[in-house]
């Protein structure tokens, strides 16, 4: 893919401005199928996709955090002078505002990582005291695993394959920069040689090989290039 708006759901939308990776069907008897987004997951090699801070606050409230006892909720992401500041409502038996600031970066292992150095609550600065009686934010928030955001100690870990409406993705972020209001993230080493399409388009998705279904069409050795109606905008 190349400058495309990847919309998952109607408040999803990621801004893919390259993507060399494959469609895998998640069933044996099925080929890839663009109309059923649970029929395949897309492994990424190397990529470079950015999201706005609106979208990221739309995933944690409306798929995160979206489950009976939540421990947060209100969650606003917005970003100052090149750092993340998160606001919203922490129920920890009451509810109360809270504020949380820090830098991004990628770990080793793939996850976007959010180093908290500032927490506010109630307009009370409150890491300090915390780690006064030898407590970190791990201890204050206690999360579901399977929902795409963990904590450890004052970090918190982003895991875009886990927080991301499907159609899945699999891949490693490999760094994590800001632009903006956007957050890019950079998949693979971009080492990998990308498909050539027959049409020159700047904006456009080229699927080549493998078996796919679209509607009552299905095509085999697939060679598709999905070219934007105008070549100005994604």
């Amino acid at each position: 893919m190349r400058a495309v708006s990847l919309h998952l759901d109607r408040f999803t939308v990621l801004d893919v401005r390259s993507l060399r990776g494959q469609m895998l069907p998640t069933s044996k008897d099925r080929p890839v199928t663009f109309d059923d987004v649970n029929s395949f997951v897309t492994r990424i090699n190397s990529a470079e996709i950015a999201m706005d801070v609106k979208t990221l606050s739309d995933l944690l409230n409306r798929r995160v955090f979206a489950y009976p006892g939540a421990p947060l909720k209100n969650i606003s992401v917005t970003v100052e002078r090149g750092r993340i500041k998160q606001t919203g409502i922490i129920r920890k038996g009451i509810e109360m505002p809270f504020e949380i600031e820090g830098t991004l970066d990628a770990t080793p292992a793939g996850e976007i990582r959010l180093r908290v150095d500032k927490i506010v609550s109630a307009h009370l600065p409150v890491k300090g005291l915390f780690h006064f009686f030898g407590e970190d934010l791990s201890k204050l928030i206690t999360l579901k695993q399977d929902r795409g955001v963990t904590v450890e100690g004052d970090t918190i870990l982003l895991h875009p394959d886990r927080m991301l409406p499907p159609p899945r993705i699999e891949g490693k972020v490999t760094a994590v920069r800001i632009e903006g209001d956007r957050i890019v993230l950079t998949f693979g080493s971009g080492a990998t040689k990308n498909l050539s399409p027959p049409y020159a388009a700047g904006s456009y998705m080229y699927h080549r090989g493998g078996i796919l279904r679209f509607g009552k069409l299905t095509m085999s050795d697939a060679d598709l290039e999905i070219v934007s109606e105008s070549q100005h905008t994604p």
